[in-house]
């Protein structure tokens, strides 16, 4: 993960080698660490129906794992892409997160992601 800056502050960017995967169980575990954690839930309309995002999907090869070496079935690639699958509280719901967005974290927050991303890349700082 990384901090980016842009018009509007900083936010939380995924770095390239991180899954979406990786970043909702990291995100979920410092919700929980968080007395109150602030979840907003928006919806966006797109341009094109859900068959059509689909369809693109399935024809650039979908993955079923990290690993990148088992093909993804349009079932699945429907299900994964639909987020009425997953309960709001978990850490799949968390794949549709909208990274570019401002976080309006406030200093403890901030302490708390710098921590767990340290802890994680094995770094030691108090």
């Amino acid at each position: 993960m990384a901090v980016k800056k842009n018009s509007q502050g900083l936010y939380f960017a995924p770095l390239d080698r991180t899954t979406r995967g990786e970043m909702s169980a990291m995100l979920n575990r410092m919700l929980k660490l968080i007395d109150e954690p602030k979840i907003n839930v928006s919806h966006t309309n797109y341009n094109y129906s859900f068959k059509d995002m689909i369809d693109i999907q399935v024809t650039k090869t979908p993955k079923v794992d990290g690993a990148g070496k088992y093909i993804a079935s349009r079932s699945l690639v429907e299900y994964y892409a639909n987020p009425n699958n997953f309960s709001k509280e978990s850490s799949d719901y968390l794949q549709f997160l909208k990274l570019s967005e401002n976080a309006s974290l406030n200093s403890k927050e901030i302490y708390l992601v710098r921590q767990i991303l340290l802890f994680k890349q094995g770094i030691n700082m108090v």
